[in-house]
């Protein structure tokens, strides 16, 4: 609860003028506003609570959560996205503490919170975040393909063994070569 401090004074002392009234030290009464409630202290000065007030005569709270406000009685998701919280009449927020277990979509497949995979590329490696999101490394890959015992760099053309086909390293780190026919003389 908020207090302000008017500088309305009496002269006189041990009392206050609020809103055209005199009231004496230690005295409460409404606010103008017909909802808050005031006090008047002992040196003169006015102290009224700043509750939001609606239409009718009893304050209405306001709760502040996640850089918004919330009037009370309104429900709202927490911060974590997976919990609810709600606005109480005495400006607090209440939320529901369930342990949140956030599943993420990569690649046409669903992991669970943790959980550890390959990235699409197939060279890093990622992991499903708490809020739903795939983190994965970023290292530059370099695709490479196994033929006959020697290795070759994506792109890279070179003969088969037959000795007469061509043979590509695709970007997926295959070998895909040429099936001509091969003429025995020319091998």
């Amino acid at each position: 609860m908020m207090m302000k401090t008017t500088t309305t004074r009496s002269t006189d002392t041990g009392g206050c003028h609020y809103n055209g009234n005199r009231y004496w030290a230690g005295d409460s009464f409404l606010a103008t506003d017909g909802c808050n409630k005031c006090y008047c202290s002992a040196h003169g000065g006015t102290q009224c609570t700043e509750m939001l007030c609606h239409s009718g005569t009893s304050p209405l709270t306001a709760c502040h959560y996640g850089a918004k406000v919330y009037s009370a009685g309104q429900s709202f998701k927490s911060t974590d996205g997976c919990n609810t919280c709600s606005c109480a009449t005495s400006g607090q927020v209440m939320c529901t503490e369930r342990a949140c277990l956030a599943s993420c979509n990569y690649g046409g497949k669903v992991y669970t919170t943790g959980q550890t995979f390959n990235s699409t590329d197939g060279c890093n490696t990622c992991m499903c975040e708490s809020t739903g999101h795939v983190s994965c490394t970023e290292m530059a890959c370099m695709i490479m393909c196994i033929y006959h015992g020697k290795m070759y760099a994506a792109g890279t053309h070179f003969k088969a063994d037959d000795g007469c086909n061509r043979c590509v390293c695709t970007t997926t780190g295959f070998a895909a070569c040429t099936k001509m026919y091969c003429n025995p003389d020319h091998q």
